[in-house]
């Protein structure tokens, strides 16, 4: 067998070989840069905080989650780093109130990857309700778009509250562009917080967090666009 016959060879079975194996997510590389990431939104929110490499680990848990989807050949993979810290006020008064969460952290990236290449994209960081019964943080991948949705359950009037944020994206080139920004409560009708065709602006992932997403709730209030939950339940 002449060598170039020999190396088309070879080159078929790599070719097969990656199409058996697939591509992968690159969730090491990934949950690294986004430890050292949370850790420094964590301290930017108080300056109390200590990084978990001198912290009392008990103290601190770091939670890693990976969404992995196939849209057509391409490999989406959304990789999730949640942080719950127990000790970030050190003037606590007594044992319950050391060892209670006090923050409850995400920060997130997405990768999207072919047998000829793989691109990250840089997503955000937000500060979560500490005191969540339940937390959960979906994904959907479609072609050249993303949803993230958020789901916390908490105890409010003694009574459990479910509240749920869902955020639409489409990809722009390197970066992915908000879409929509849509929020329920209960079984309340969901309020549109944000349509960018409504609304007219274009607000990129990387740039969102809490502040901003609570300024466009308040833009939806004041432009009536959005009801309050008194509007809701006709209470004046």
């Amino acid at each position: 067998m002449g060598l170039t016959r020999l190396s088309a060879l070879l080159g078929l079975l790599c070719f097969l070989a990656n199409v058996a194996w697939g591509v992968g997510c690159a969730y090491d590389s990934n949950s690294y840069d986004l430890d050292d990431k949370i850790e420094r939104f964590a301290q930017k929110l108080d300056s109390n905080f200590v990084p978990s490499a001198i912290a009392n680990p008990s103290k601190t848990a770091h939670i890693l989650e990976l969404n992995r989807t196939y849209v057509g050949k391409t490999l989406y993979c959304g990789v999730v780093m949640r942080l719950l810290v127990a000790n970030a006020n050190p003037y606590a008064h007594d044992a319950y109130e050391e060892h209670a969460i006090n923050m409850r952290l995400m920060c997130f990236n997405i990768t999207k990857n072919t047998l000829q290449r793989s691109q990250t994209f840089e997503g955000f960081c937000l500060s979560l309700y500490p005191a969540s019964k339940s937390s959960q943080i979906g994904m959907e991948f479609k072609k050249d778009a993303f949803v993230l949705e958020i789901e916390e359950s908490f105890i409010e009037c003694d009574s459990t509250t479910f509240k749920s944020q869902t955020l639409l994206f489409k990809q722009e080139g390197d970066r992915y562009v908000l879409q929509s920004y849509t929020g329920t409560i209960d079984n309340d009708d969901p309020d549109p917080f944000y349509r960018q065709k409504r609304d007219g602006k274009k607000i990129y992932m990387d740039a969102i967090d809490n502040g901003v997403l609570d300024t466009l709730e308040d833009h939806c209030y004041k432009k009536h666009d959005c009801q309050t939950w008194e509007e809701k339940h006709g209470i004046e």
